[in-house]
């Protein structure tokens, strides 16, 4: 979640909300293994939770650990826990990080090299890195292996220019160029301790200029063109993480291709439904109807019945396929009673927050909602239990 001014949380059993000004101002937040968190404030601090868990999602003591040994730029967390830090373009590594001490012991900088990285990611024991030329990198393990541990032992460069690089599962790698163009690439599959090189090149996803992406049930992708225009990614399977180089555009329904819809949000949720809000402003949320194995995309955006009695800005769908949404007034609205066959759901409920202006939900329940000044919001599965 990435703030302007506080950081802010609720600590599980209270009835208000706390806020947190060790993490104030946080400019970038990175999770990784069991949830495991940590952040850089606009004034270069990382700070870092110790022991997050499912149980503890606030983590031990539910406080920060404060990190000023350098200025920071950017922090990432890859699946198998590894901590990567930026620095005046330096990159280090997190030395002593265990399952039981996220916070390690010291940090390590990568031998000296003539890049100047400007972003780095942490997959699945990866790392890829740009730098300020544009330039993708992936740091090898030791010589002849793909996978790093540690600070590895040379930087890879890969062709192309890329504004930024996002590492997934399987050893794919999404890209997006100066043009805002969305590019793929396959660099290994990964497979019990091992990647098998498949001489990965770029490949561009044609006519689709995508400003918002989701990912919802069997790692299948949804998302949204600069028009408000919806898509859909072909293809992909449990073989194939990254899909056919094609997409289905959702913008009109199989049964009318006159009826074209144009949206401000989108969410997929682990159900496989899809939820959206209109673009030019609706009470009611659209969702995607005909859903099955043989139709994953559905057949056709269907006006929920369901009228939440104000415009919604903003939808999140995610655990259980549970339902959220943000109001053009800044409140938030739970969507009671769906479930696969109701997508739809029954009724809007009034959560207490106000003044929201995003709203996501992970896949264990768990909230996280940020108001107009920045400050970050926490509450547990689905609100069941009450914020936490």
């Amino acid at each position: 979640m990435i703030t302007e001014d506080n950081f802010l949380e609720n600590i599980q059993g209270s009835d208000s909300w706390t806020q947190d000004t060790t993490a104030a101002s946080a400019a970038q937040v990175t999770c990784g293994k069991n949830g495991q968190m940590a952040i850089v404030t606009t004034d270069g601090q990382m700070h870092v939770k110790n022991l997050v868990s499912y149980a503890d999602p606030m983590g031990l003591n539910r406080g920060w650990h404060t990190d000023s040994s350098m200025t920071f730029s950017q922090v990432t967390i890859g699946e198998g826990g590894q901590m990567y830090a930026l620095s005046g373009g330096k990159v280090f590594f997190r030395q002593g990080r265990t399952d039981t001490d996220a916070v390690g012991t010291s940090w390590e900088e990568f031998p000296p090299t003539e890049q100047s990285f400007k972003h780095i990611d942490a997959g699945n024991f990866e790392l890829w890195g740009v730098n300020v030329f544009n330039e993708v990198y992936r740091r090898h393990g030791s010589e002849g292996e793909s996978q790093i541990d540690g600070t590895g032992y040379e930087w890879q460069q890969y062709t192309g220019t890329m504004i930024f690089a996002q590492s997934a599962e399987e050893g794919v790698v999404w890209a997006l160029d100066d043009e805002h163009d969305v590019w793929v690439l396959r660099a290994g599959t990964i497979t019990s301790g091992e990647i098998i090189n498949n001489e990965p090149t770029w490949t561009k996803i044609p006519d689709v200029k995508l400003v918002y992406v989701d990912v919802g049930k069997e790692g299948q992708l949804v998302g949204l063109a600069n028009t408000g225009c919806p898509f859909w990614k072909k293809g992909i399977t449990d073989q194939n993480p990254e899909g056919v180089n094609e997409w289905w555009d959702l913008t009109n329904d199989q049964s009318n291709q006159d009826t074209y819809y144009k949206f401000g949000t989108i969410a997929m949720c682990m159900t496989g439904n899809m939820h959206a809000t209109l673009k030019e402003g609706d009470s009611a949320l659209y969702f995607r109807a005909g859903v099955s194995k043989e139709y994953p995309y559905g057949v056709e955006w269907v006006r929920s019945s369901v009228d939440a009695g104000e415009t919604l800005k903003q939808v999140s769908c995610g655990y259980r396929g549970y339902v959220w949404a943000v109001t053009t007034s800044g409140n938030v609205l739970k969507l009671e009673g769906v479930t696969a066959d109701q997508p739809q759901g029954t009724s809007w409920s009034n959560d207490e927050r106000s003044s929201i202006s995003h709203i996501s939900i992970g896949d264990a329940g768990e909230i996280w909602a940020n108001d107009y000044n920045g400050n970050v919001f926490y509450v547990g599965d689905n609100n069941n239990q009450g914020w936490q």
